[in-house]
């Protein structure tokens, strides 16, 4: 009996031990793949290709502040869950500005204030819908992450290179990640039909259906009000 003991113990120490030596994956994991643009060769850069990086971190910067201020304004984890996905956009842009030499646009010290003028009315517009209603905030949030789309696939289209379509197409993504989030969470609290504000209708039913034909949904987590108590979707999930 003593034996057997001491065999058991020796197992779960091994299996102990085994375990150890797995690689972690979480969020620094996900954070170093989400980065992995900026470690690929340098190739040369047209004049688009410069104008778009600008422009695509100064929008980063803004969808930022915009979802920063409304996570401040209605303490919805949606807001916050997106916000830290645009953390990781403004700092990827921000790093591939830094890798071809270029200056960095972003002025970090100023929530919500940009030189760009078609920007700064951007925004003001989308933060005086956002603190009207919570439902409000979600409906400027879809408009916001809409734009980003389109403008992203703009930025796809003036490039070749490897390394920037591969944020391009990363960024890209997790815009329709946060446009689905928003339309379902609109729908799942307010049981409202959220109708495309800057996309074609064919492209973003597309959108919406590539998670409903997999039986997935967004990252985000409900209130209970119309798909159960306490849960409306999953909780976790890939923001970026």
């Amino acid at each position: 009996m003593k034996k057997l003991f001491y065999v058991l113990i020796a197992v779960m120490l091994t299996a102990a031990g085994v375990n150890a030596q797995r690689p972690q994956q979480g969020r620094m994991g996900g954070q170093q793949n989400f980065m992995a643009a900026v470690n690929m060769p340098k190739e040369d850069l047209s004049l688009a290709e410069k104008t778009w990086m600008t422009k695509i971190a100064l929008e980063e910067k803004m969808a930022y502040d915009f979802y920063y201020m409304m996570f401040n304004k209605w303490n919805e984890p949606a807001f916050m869950r997106i916000m830290n996905a645009e953390l990781r956009h403004k700092t990827l842009m921000v790093r591939m500005l830094e890798k071809y030499g270029l200056s960095n646009p972003i002025d970090d010290s100023k929530i919500g204030q940009y030189t760009d003028n078609d920007l700064q009315r951007t925004y003001n517009s989308l933060l005086s819908k956002g603190n009207q209603s919570l439902k409000d905030a979600m409906i400027a949030a879809a408009g916001l992450e809409e734009q980003d789309y389109m403008d992203l696939q703009q930025a796809l289209d003036t490039t070749d290179n490897a390394d920037l379509r591969l944020a391009f197409r990363q960024m890209k993504k997790g815009s329709a990640n946060h446009l689905r989030a928003m339309v379902f969470q609109l729908k799942n609290l307010y049981d409202y039909d959220y109708e495309p504000q800057h996309l074609d209708k064919s492209t973003f039913d597309s959108l919406m259906q590539e998670h409903r034909g997999r039986g997935q949904r967004p990252g985000m987590r409900g209130h209970g009000r119309h798909r159960g108590p306490g849960r409306g979707y999953r909780q976790g999930g890939n923001m970026n």
